[in-house]
C-alpha cells in the first residue's frame, strides 16, 4: 500500500480516495457479488461474509439514529438506506480535513444466494448495523431440464 499511495502524495484528498477504491475492486474475485454504490448520497463502507449458515452484511453507520434506517431484502438483494445528520449543518466553521460523509445513503448489496428473508435479523452496535440473513436450503442434487 506504501508503494500505491508514494506516488499520490501532493495530490487531492478525494482523488485519492477514488484511487483507492479501484485498487480494492481489481482485487475483488469475479465470483463475488457486486456491492452497488448509491446513485445519490454515499454508500457507507460494508463487509458480506457468509458462514455454513447464513449471510453477514456489516455496514458502518456511525452516527446515524437506528430508528431511521430502512432495510429491504428479497432472496437475493439487500437496501439499506438512512441519513447521517451533519452536526455542523448551519453553523460557521472552517474545516482542515473533512473525511466523514453525511446526509442520504443507500447502499444494495446482490447476495451471493438466496436467503429466506423473514428470517433475517438486524443488530446496530457501536456504530456498525450486522444484519443475519439465513441461507435458504438448496434442494438436494442436480435438476434435470427436460426439453419440450
Amino acid at each position: 500500500m506504501a508503494a500505491l499511495t508514494a506516488g499520490l502524495r501532493g495530490h487531492n484528498p478525494r482523488r485519492v480516495g477514488l484511487t483507492r477504491k479501484r485498487v480494492v475492486v481489481q482485487w475483488q474475485r469475479p465470483t463475488d457479488p457486486p456491492i452497488i454504490p448509491a446513485s445519490r448520497g454515499f454508500s457507507p463502507p460494508t463487509d458480506v461474509y457468509e458462514t455454513e449458515e447464513e449471510i453477514i452484511v456489516r455496514i458502518e453507520v456511525a452516527g446515524v439514529d437506528p430508528s431511521k434506517i430502512e432495510i429491504n431484502v428479497d432472496e437475493t438483494t439487500l437496501k439499506v438506506s438512512g441519513e447521517r445528520p451533519d452536526p455542523g449543518a448551519g453553523h460557521h466553521r472552517i474545516y482542515h480535513q473533512l473525511s466523514i460523509e453525511y446526509g442520504n445513503f443507500l447502499t444494495f448489496v446482490q447476495l451471493p444466494e438466496r436467503v429466506d428473508s423473514d428470517q433475517a435479523k438486524a443488530r446496530y452496535r457501536d456504530g456498525f448495523l450486522r444484519i443475519a440473513l439465513p441461507k435458504r436450503p438448496r434442494p438436494p442434487g442436480p435438476t434435470t431440464v427436460h426439453i419440450e
